[in-house]
Order: structure tokens, then sequence, then C-alpha cells
């Protein structure tokens, strides 16, 4: 049984249908690429499977069991712009995420993740001061810091010059390999993904391609159920 699957999936919004009749599967720890340009229902079919969002038709299952109106548990994302308080510094943000959540991370792992991000977790500058790329990645860490089994990153890369990004991508291999995260990531630029992920799909046309093998890729070749 695949991990997390997606059978005859369609979101219209009146008589506009975004997505139509998608139908892909993922394979417990996999990472796995969406790429598409800006529009082409990559956000939406995350939002689906968070429980953001219900599909008009069709069935979404993780584990075997039907994402309905609930949230996808023990799930970390980043989806559309981070949001934080923005007199409130850095580590401060997360504690306070941190704090309310049903499953809860050290604060010293917390610290840790920050550091491994660059962003220093003793300094009091307000997350207001920060740079688009520092958000980015503080936005990257709430979503990583309890080590979810599933990741859903939207853009995670968006804002970030080019050594910060090969560091998160670096940051991602990295939590996949020592944890199996299953890491699903979307990005509008295809060769991003090709460095990390074992399988791209690409979103044309209101439908998701099946996913063809990363030439960088270390992780065995699934197909996609249809």
């Amino acid at each position: 049984m695949s991990y997390i699957k997606y059978e005859n999936v369609t979101k219209a919004f009146g008589k506009t249908i975004v997505l139509d009749n998608v139908n892909f599967a993922v394979e417990r720890g996999e990472i796995v690429g969406f790429s598409g340009r800006n529009g082409s229902g990559k956000t939406l079919l995350f939002k689906m499977l968070a429980g953001l969002v219900r599909p008009t038709s069709g069935t979404i299952t993780v584990g075997g069991q039907k994402i309905g109106a609930s949230f996808l548990q023990d799930c970390g994302m980043l989806i559309e712009t981070p949001g934080f308080i923005g007199h409130y510094d850095g580590f401060k943000n997360l504690d306070i995420i941190n704090s309310v959540g049903t499953k809860r991370a050290d604060r010293e792992h917390i610290r840790e993740l920050m550091a491994r991000l660059n962003l220093d977790p003793d300094s009091k500058k307000a997350v207001s001061k920060y740079s688009l790329g520092m958000k980015q990645k503080l936005g990257i860490i709430q979503a990583v810091m309890t080590d979810p089994a599933i990741l859903i990153l939207d853009e995670p890369i968006n804002s970030l010059d080019d050594a910060s990004a090969a560091d998160v991508l670096d940051f991602l291999r990295e939590l996949n390999s020592e944890k199996k995260t299953t890491i699903l990531i979307a990005s509008h630029i295809k060769g991003d993904l090709d460095s990390v992920c074992g399988r791209v799909f690409r979103l044309s046309d209101n439908k998701v391609i099946e996913g063809e093998t990363s030439p960088k890729a270390t992780q065995p070749d699934k197909k996609v159920i249809e």
C-alpha cells in the first residue's frame, strides 16, 4: 500500500477546474518534487493533503486513512508565506509556535536547527527586521522542528541566495537520510528539485504528469499508480 495516495482528485472553484482527475502515489521515505508554472496548482495540491482545502471529488489517503475535514497529523508544512510576530525575535517566535502544538520539540533542538541554517538563536533581532531569506529559513525550521513524519514545503528556497538555497537542500537530504522523513517539495525551478528529489512530477493543463526519476537521485525509482 502506498503511503500517500491521490485517487481521481479534482478541485474546482465554481466552473473553473484547477486540478482535474489527479492520480499519483508517494512511498514512505521518498523525497518527491512538484514542478510547474506559478498558478499551476502546486499550492492547492498541498493544501488538500494538509486538510486545509477539501477536494471537489476524489480521495486522498495517508497510511490508508482518508484525509477529511481535519488537519493531517504528524505533518510539518511551509505553505505560501510564513507568518510570524514581527516584534519578537526568531527563537521566541518558534518557542511560541512550539508551545501550542500537539507535538512539541525540545527547545535545545530548536536552537540547533536555527544554528544549522545560520540563524543565531541568541539574537534579539526582531523578525520584522529579518530579510526575506531569513524569514524563509525560519519558516522551514518551524515546519521541521517536531521531526514530523511528513514534510510539505511550498517553494522552500524562494527568496534565498544560491549559497543558502544549496544549504537548505543539503539540510533536507540530511533530514530524509537520518529521520526517513517523507518530503514533498514544490518549486517552479525544476533544477532545484532534480538535485534533491527521487522523482519530480510536472503540473500542466490541470493535470499531474507521471514523475520522472531525477538524474541526480539516489532513491529507487517508484512507479506512479494511475
